[in-house]
């Protein structure tokens, strides 16, 4: 058996840490969207929207 470096051991929790916060950020989002499909705007809602106002949105 051998013996895994406590760095290396830190490396490996950090990765499933981020693959874990990915996949349930993913899925808060569809279950968010999923209920109210207009909170999450679309790029052609943004453009047609001539009141929309920000830095951001001039850009597009």
């Amino acid at each position: 058996m051998e013996v895994v470096p406590m760095s290396l051991k830190c490396i490996i929790l950090l990765g499933w840490t981020d693959v874990s916060l990915s996949a349930s950020s993913l899925l808060m989002y569809f279950r968010c969207s999923s209920k109210d499909p207009d909170y999450v705007k679309t790029s052609e809602g943004i453009r047609n929207n001539a009141d929309a106002e920000g830095p951001l949105v001039k850009l597009i």
